[in-house]
């Protein structure tokens, strides 16, 4: 009789376990088939996120998915935005590819690198008429990082 009684707690225990487990996997995969959110941007936005007179620091970074060094500094972007973003330090991560890479590219490069800050695409712009938005000589190399002092 204990016997019994020992047998069916443990498949209950099992089934629970299993159950616990398959909702876990389940809410896990939810969560990594999440499309990345990107948000358009345009040069004119820059300019006024950089002439905002908010205390704190802005960073831009202006990155490529082609770009090893641009792919290797992003998980560093990342930890600055976890440790930092409630401390008034705006980070935008810009790709500079343009919006037609959007779906075939972007998105599928998010999804398999995954980033916890806004990611941004800039929709337009030649490099005079972003080194003339952010008021700095730019070589034509990437990545691009400015550092503002509001």
């Amino acid at each position: 009789m204990v016997n019994i009684y020992y047998r069916c707690s443990i498949a209950l225990f099992c089934m629970l376990f299993l159950m616990t487990f398959s909702f876990f996997l389940l809410a896990v995969g939810e969560q990594s088939e999440k499309e990345p959110v990107i948000h358009d941007i345009k040069l004119t936005q820059i300019e006024t996120l950089i002439a905002e007179k908010k205390p704190g620091l802005i960073i831009i970074n202006l990155w490529a998915t082609w770009c090893p060094p641009c792919v290797e500094e992003l998980p560093h972007f990342a930890n600055i935005y976890k440790k930092y973003s409630k401390e008034k330090v705006r980070l935008y991560l810009i790709n500079i590819e343009g919006k037609e890479i959007k779906e075939k590219v972007l998105k599928p490069f998010l999804k398999k690198n995954t980033l916890p800050c806004p990611v941004y695409l800039l929709e337009e712009g030649r490099p005079e008429e972003i080194e003339k938005v952010l008021k700095t000589e730019i070589s034509g190399a990437l990545p691009i990082t400015i550092i503002y002092n509001s």
